[in-house]
């Protein structure tokens, strides 16, 4: 009789990084929501880079966490939902590469809201015992 366990033990391996990466996202989704500048930046490499706009200079960590937390004003509108949903997902020697899509519904004060969506290329790299983000590409 032919014996399952091998193949059921690959099959968990290889979706192990999927489901902790996911379970980053999660993470920066909900310290986004929480306006928590540390755990964000804990998510992110101290080499990472974002990319916004084609032939946009590249951001680096700080920046990039500067252009999110310049939206935590008083009266500017406030994230509701932060979800960010992975649609593609690739391991390679080291790294691993996600598209995602991060679906934002931002409430301003007068109670109306309003819907952006982004689909992103990130770059996913293990240090220790954590998948850490090394880049993040928008592909719009």
């Amino acid at each position: 009789m032919l014996s399952l366990v091998p193949f059921l033990l690959l099959t968990q391996t290889a979706t192990a990084p999927q489901r902790k990466i996911e379970a980053q996202y999660k993470k920066w989704d909900h310290a986004v929501l929480v306006r928590d500048k540390n755990a964000m930046q804990n998510l992110l490499s101290p080499k990472f880079t974002a990319k916004a706009i084609a032939g946009q200079k590249p951001l680096n960590r700080t920046q990039f966490i500067k252009a999110i937390t310049s939206r935590w004003r008083p009266r500017a509108p406030k994230e509701q939902s932060y979800i960010t949903k992975i649609n593609d997902f690739a391991q390679t020697s080291g790294a691993c590469i996600t598209t995602v899509t991060q679906s934002i519904v931002y409430k301003y004060s007068n109670n109306t809201t309003r819907k952006s969506h982004y689909k992103l290329i990130d770059t996913w790299k293990m240090v220790g015992k954590n998948w850490i983000l090394f880049s993040s590409d928008n592909l719009e």
